[in-house]
C-alpha cells in the first residue's frame, strides 16, 4: 500500500513539474519591448536602453518615446545590437515624443537584445522623484514580411532623481571637527585675533565666485532647446545625422511609404515598403526632402510582397524599375495603374499571384512595349 501511495504522489509531482513548466515557458515566449530604469542626482545624465526579448521575427517598427521635457534634455540616440539589420532612422529634432524605426524589405529579423540607447542630461533644478519615460506603438507600426501586425508587451521606464546628498555631508563635517578642538584648548587671546580674520577673508571670496557660474540661466536654456521642430513626424533620416548631410541609404517616411535615398547627385529615391495596412499606395513622380525635389525611379525587391490589405497600386511617372517580387502575393490587390513613361525593367514574380481579376491600367502609347515587360494578359 505505501508502494502504491508513494507512486501516486511521485506522478503528481511529476505532473505538476510539467504544468509548471509550461506555464513559464510561455510567459518566457512572450513578446517584449522593455524600457531602461536609472538613478541619478539632478544636473547629471542617464543612458536609458530600450530592449526587445523574444522577437518573433519583424520587417518593420516605428516606435515612440514620450518624457517630460522640463526634467530631462535628449542628447544622444545610438542604434544598438538589435537594430542591426534594420535601415533605421529617427526623428530629425530632439524632443518628445520623439520616433525611432527601422525596416528590412528582405527579411523578418529575430535578434533581441537593446535596440537603442538614449542618453538624457536631467535639469538641475529637477525636485527629487520618479519620472517616467514612456514607449508606445501603433498596432500598424509593427509588423512581419507577410503584413501582419506583431504585438509586443511594453514595460516602461523611469528615472529617480535623488538628492545631492554627498556636497552637504562632506563641508559640515570638516569644519565642525577642525575648528572645535583648537580653540578649546588654547588660550581665550589667540582665537580671538584670528577668528576674525579668516571669516572676514572667506566669506568675501565665496559668494563672488558663486554668481559668475549663472547655473540658472542654464537651466531656462535647455527646455528651449528641444522646443523647436518637435512635431516633425513624417520624415527619417539615420541616427545621429544632421538634416543638411543625407546618404545614400538613409532612409525616409514620409505618408505612408518608405523610401530610400539612391543618389545624392542625381537626387532619386526607390520604394522599400509601406507602413501598416492601408489598402491604396500612391507613389508619387517625386518627394520633398529639407526642400529639395528627389525623383522616385525604382520600386525595390519584395516591396509590398505579401501584403493582403492593398487593392490599389498608382505608379508614378518617373519610375524606371520595379523589382522582382515587388508585388507577390498581394491577393487583393486588383488595379495597378502605371503613370510611367521610361518603364524597362520588372523583376521576375513582380505581379505574380495578385488577385485573378487585377488590371492593369498604362499609358496608350506604351501598351504593347508594357505588355511584353509585365507578361500579363489584362494590360490596358
Amino acid at each position: 500500500m505505501k508502494r502504491i501511495l508513494a507512486v501516486v504522489i511521485a506522478a503528481a509531482m511529476v505532473i505538476c513539474n510539467l504544468f509548471v513548466l509550461d506555464v513559464n515557458v510561455y510567459a518566457a515566449e512572450t513578446p517584449q519591448i522593455i524600457v531602461g530604469n536609472m538613478k541619478e542626482c539632478a544636473g547629471g545624465s542617464v543612458q536609458i536602453p530600450v530592449q526587445i526579448k523574444n522577437n518573433p521575427g519583424i520587417t518593420a517598427f516605428r516606435m515612440v518615446l514620450e518624457y517630460d521635457m522640463v526634467i530631462f534634455g535628449l542628447t544622444n540616440v545610438e542604434f544598438k545590437e538589435a537594430a542591426k539589420d534594420f535601415n533605421t532612422g529617427t526623428s530629425q529634432n530632439y524632443g518628445s515624443p520623439y520616433s525611432i524605426s527601422g525596416f528590412n524589405s528582405q527579411v523578418d529579423v529575430d535578434d533581441n537584445g537593446i535596440i537603442a540607447l538614449f542618453t538624457f542630461e536631467i535639469n538641475p533644478n529637477a525636485e527629487p522623484g520618479r519620472y517616467p519615460i514612456n514607449l508606445s506603438y501603433d498596432t500598424d507600426d509593427v509588423f512581419n514580411m507577410e503584413g501582419e501586425s506583431i504585438y509586443f508587451e511594453v514595460e516602461e521606464g523611469y528615472v529617480d532623481v535623488i538628492e545631492k546628498q554627498q556636497p552637504t555631508e562632506a563641508p559640515t563635517e570638516a569644519p565642525t571637527e577642525a575648528p572645535t578642538e583648537a580653540p578649546t584648548e588654547e588660550p581665550t587671546e589667540a582665537p580671538t585675533a584670528e577668528p576674525t580674520k579668516e571669516p572676514a577673508a572667506e566669506p568675501t571670496e565665496a559668494p563672488t565666485d558663486m554668481p559668475s557660474v549663472t547655473e540658472h540661466p542654464k537651466n531656462t536654456a535647455q527646455p528651449t532647446v528641444n522646443q523647436p521642430g518637435v512635431t516633425v513626424s513624417d520624415v527619417y533620416v539615420q541616427v545621429g545625422e544632421p538634416a543638411q548631410s543625407l546618404n545614400v541609404n538613409s532612409k525616409i517616411l514620409i505618408g505612408n511609404i518608405y523610401y530610400i535615398i539612391t543618389d545624392i547627385t542625381q537626387k532619386t529615391v526607390e520604394v522599400v515598403g509601406v507602413k501598416g495596412s492601408v489598402k491604396k499606395v500612391v507613389i508619387p513622380a517625386s518627394i520633398n526632402i529639407e526642400g529639395k525635389a528627389y525623383k522616385v525611379t525604382s520600386i525595390t525587391a519584395n516591396a509590398l510582397k505579401g501584403n493582403k490589405k492593398i487593392k490599389t497600386v498608382i505608379i508614378g511617372k518617373n519610375i524606371v524599375s520595379v523589382g522582382k517580387k515587388a508585388f507577390l502575393k498581394c491577393s487583393s490587390l486588383k488595379r495597378v495603374v502605371i503613370k510611367s513613361l521610361k518603364l524597362k525593367n520588372v523583376g521576375k514574380n513582380a505581379f505574380k499571384k495578385i488577385s485573378r481579376k487585377a488590371v492593369l491600367k498604362v499609358p496608350k502609347k506604351k501598351i504593347k512595349k508594357y505588355k511584353s515587360i509585365l507578361k500579363m494578359r489584362k494590360v490596358k
